[in-house]
Formats: C-alpha cells, sequence, structure tokens
C-alpha cells in the first residue's frame, strides 16, 4: 500500500504544478482524486482478475457494483467512480492506459487525477455553495478596539487565493428609542474621525469582558448616550443586523426598537470617551426631513430608518 500511495503521491504534485488553477475551494479535484483511486486500489486488489485491463468489460460492470455496495467510503467517492469509469470506459481502451495491458498503479492515479481535474464543472454547484478556505493571513496591527490582518482567501467562485486586507471590529447595537407618541430620540455627538458633530441613534459596541447579551448591551446604550429606558409596559425589539462596510470590515450592527421610552429618574454615568452634546426627540417628518437634506447621514441611523421603514415600525403621523 505504501508503494502505491507514493505512486499517487508523485502523480497529485505533478498534476498540482500543472493544473493548480484548476483547484476548488473547500474540496480540491486532487482530493475527489484521491477516492476514486482508493476505490481503483481496492478494485484491483480484492476482484479477481484485472478490471481494468483490456477485453475485461463484464468485470468492470461487476466492479461498480462492488464499489456501490461494499466499499465503506462515503456517497461522494462512489458517485465520482461510477462517473470516472464511464468516462474512461468501461475496459480502458482509450488512453492514457497502454493497450492490451493491465494499467500500474501510476496510470490509474493519473487517470483518477485527470478526470477529477477536467471533470470539476460537473461538481461545482454542490461542493463550492459556501466554501470560503483562508490559505495565509499576516496581522498588521491590533489593539483593544480593532485588528488589522491581511488575508489570502479562496473564495466560492475563484479557486486562486485573493489579498485582502480586513479591518476586525467587535459587533455592536443600534437603537431607535421611541417614546409613547412615537417621537424618535436622537443623541448629537462629536466624531473625532470625521471631525464634526453629527445627529445619529444611540449606539455601541458589545464588549466580549463584559459578557452582556445583545439586548443587556442596548439598554445600557440607551441610558448611558441618552439618559433613557424602557417603561415599564415597554418592549425592546430585535430587528436584525447590517455589515457597516463589508468592503474592508466584517463589522456588523444589530437593530434593536426600544418602544416606548421615558427619560431616566438618575442619570446614568456616560462614557468618558465619548462627547455627546445633546438629546432631542424628533417627529417622523423631521427626521426624514433631515435625512433628505443630508443632515443625518451616519449609516448606522440610516440602516435602521430603513429597517424601521421596510417593517412598518414607524408612527404614521407627520408631526
Amino acid at each position: 500500500m505504501s508503494r502505491r500511495l507514493r505512486s499517487l503521491q508523485i502523480a497529485l504534485l505533478d498534476l498540482a504544478e500543472r493544473h493548480f488553477d484548476v483547484i476548488m475551494s473547500g474540496y480540491t479535484h486532487l482530493q475527489r482524486a484521491i477516492q476514486i483511486f482508493s476505490r481503483l486500489i481496492w478494485l484491483s486488489t480484492r476482484e479477481k482478475g484485472n478490471a481494468f485491463s483490456r477485453g475485461a468489460p463484464d468485470r468492470s460492470r461487476v466492479a461498480v457494483h462492488s464499489i456501490t455496495k461494499r466499499v465503506p467510503f462515503d456517497q461522494i467517492g462512489v458517485t465520482e467512480t461510477k462517473r470516472f469509469l464511464s468516462y474512461f470506459g468501461e475496459d480502458f481502451r482509450c488512453p492514457p492506459f497502454a493497450a492490451g495491458a493491465p494499467a500500474s498503479d501510476h496510470q490509474m492515479a493519473r487517470a483518477a487525477c485527470k478526470f477529477a481535474a477536467e471533470d470539476s464543472g460537473y461538481y461545482t454547484p454542490r461542493v463550492m455553495e459556501d466554501s470560503w478556505e483562508t490559505v495565509s493571513s499576516e496581522r498588521h496591527f491590533a489593539n483593544a478596539h480593532l485588528e488589522v490582518v491581511t488575508y489570502h482567501v479562496r473564495t466560492p467562485s475563484r479557486s486562486l487565493p485573493r489579498a485582502w486586507t480586513i479591518v476586525h471590529r467587535k459587533a455592536a447595537v443600534i437603537i431607535a428609542p421611541m417614546t409613547r407618541d412615537g417621537r424618535i430620540v436622537l443623541i448629537h455627538q462629536e466624531r473625532i474621525p470625521i471631525r464634526t458633530a453629527i445627529w445619529e441613534m444611540p449606539s455601541g459596541q458589545i464588549d466580549g469582558l463584559r459578557q452582556e447579551t445583545g439586548d443587556q448591551v442596548a439598554l445600557r446604550e440607551l441610558r448611558e448616550e441618552a439618559g433613557y429606558e424602557l417603561a415599564k409596559d415597554g418592549e425592546l425589539i430585535a430587528l436584525g443586523h447590517y455589515f457597516t462596510s463589508p468592503g474592508f470590515t466584517d463589522e456588523r450592527g444589530y437593530f434593536f426598537l426600544a418602544r416606548p421610552v421615558q427619560r431616566c429618574q438618575r442619570a446614568a454615568a456616560g462614557d468618558e470617551g465619548e462627547s455627546i452634546l445633546d438629546c432631542r426627540e424628533f417627529s417622523v417628518a423631521e427626521i426624514r426631513q433631515m435625512i433628505a437634506g443630508n443632515e443625518i447621514r451616519d449609516a448606522n441611523t440610516l440602516s435602521i430608518w430603513a429597517r424601521l421603514s421596510a417593517r412598518a415600525l414607524l408612527p404614521c403621523q407627520s408631526s
């Protein structure tokens, strides 16, 4: 068996050099070839005679049946081997086997690899679904808030790795606080990266060190940033999540609607790293006008507003 595995290794290495662009993400043609070749070895050692020599089509039919019924491999490999025998002909009269002579292990290995590589399109739709493979990675920077890493990744549609620099950030929550009369609470906050203060929904990162759930973080941020809390009959509604900027970061934001909310009886201690200048209640019409006039222009607020609108959760009043 070791000699045969060595033959397979040599064949695979040689094939990989010449067909490197055929490899599929998550399930390479070389892996498929190994399954097929394992069955060919089993057939050549367990069946009487040589099922792969010229002039033995009937024995090949028996071999296919034996593969299906007796070899304890997964069904994918069984199907592939059947298609392999059909591809080259049951009596192997076509290349790469020498006419009139039994196929060697090396020939069988090459044949299995050639079939798997040339026939890879047959498997692509089923195997490559959601198959992402990280080939390598290099971390450039990391602190308590983010991490910058360059990855080489094979994607479901590209067999050759692509280099991409990604900023990893903690997930966040975005809260839409709605009062009993249907007004929305916004905060006016200084944002150093854009050198200005903007009106936005309360939000905050989910810190794993605190071991809080998303719901708990949302309610805490509501108190700390806006000074509001859920009324006794209030509810916190999860509205799914979105990706803030998927072209360069995997950060995602989880949306919550808190209704009805009321001012906290006691002021909560805010985050010293934030600069919240004001907090006000706005009508739906006022916020629509602020969005149309580009006064509201951050992704968090615009995205949760779109989700609220799509879910028909905004009040109908316009004042």
